[in-house]
């Protein structure tokens, strides 16, 4: 009797111990499960905020870009350089003509522009004509910097005499011919270039 039951308490001891184990390994099983699941849903979560993000910023491009084409005339430079960015993906500007190189004004002016209408990748470049006998003799330079808006500086437009020379005699100048002449010859350069975007615009001050 004494060994029937010594066998008994074995056996059920066994049977407690492989019980144990048994649900030790169910829990971590459930636990790796619960685990894996739980990533699965931050992932799709995640996955469903950035997809709800790209769709608003689509659908916020698509109204912007029809607004613009319905009254493109009435649009200020910064909506057109908006509208480049969302069409094209950065927008590039240059300031030519009597301008001196990198001018802080100008530069101050178009990081305020940048960060107001958050263009993360707007490039800006400077064609200076101050050390040129003409403002039209760098138009090639210009095109080259690729820009969807040039801010034309000209000078100022004098018609007349200006001052006389040392015998008296009048001395004239007409820089409204050389301003125009300069002008036409950007628009010209402009649409020989392969490069430039397809409405650039030109500024003239």
């Amino acid at each position: 009797m004494k060994k029937r039951d010594t066998i008994i308490v074995i056996l059920l001891g066994i049977v407690t111990i492989a019980v144990i184990l048994m649900g030790f390994r169910y829990r971590q099983s459930k636990q790796e499960e619960l685990v894996n699941k739980s990533n699965y849903v931050e992932i799709n979560q995640s996955e469903s905020f950035e997809a709800r993000q790209k769709k608003k910023e689509e659908e916020k491009r698509a109204k912007f870009l029809a607004a613009f084409d319905k009254k493109r005339e009435s649009k200020t430079i910064a909506d057109f350089l908006q509208y480049v960015k969302y069409a094209k993906g950065d927008t590039n500007v240059a300031f030519y003509g009597e301008i001196p190189d990198k001018a802080q004004w100008a530069i101050d002016n178009m990081s305020q522009l940048a960060t107001e209408r958050a263009f993360t990748e707007m490039q800006t470049n400077f064609v200076s004509t101050l050390e040129s006998e003409t403002i039209g003799e760098r138009v090639d330079e210009l095109v080259e910097t690729k820009p969807d808006v040039v801010f034309f500086h000209t000078p100022m437009p004098v018609q007349g005499i200006v001052s006389w020379d040392e015998y008296g005699e009048p001395i004239e100048k007409d820089n409204i011919t050389e301003v125009l002449s300069a002008y036409d010859e950007m628009k010209k350069s402009f649409a020989r270039s392969t490069y430039c975007f397809g409405n650039t615009s030109t500024s003239r001050s």
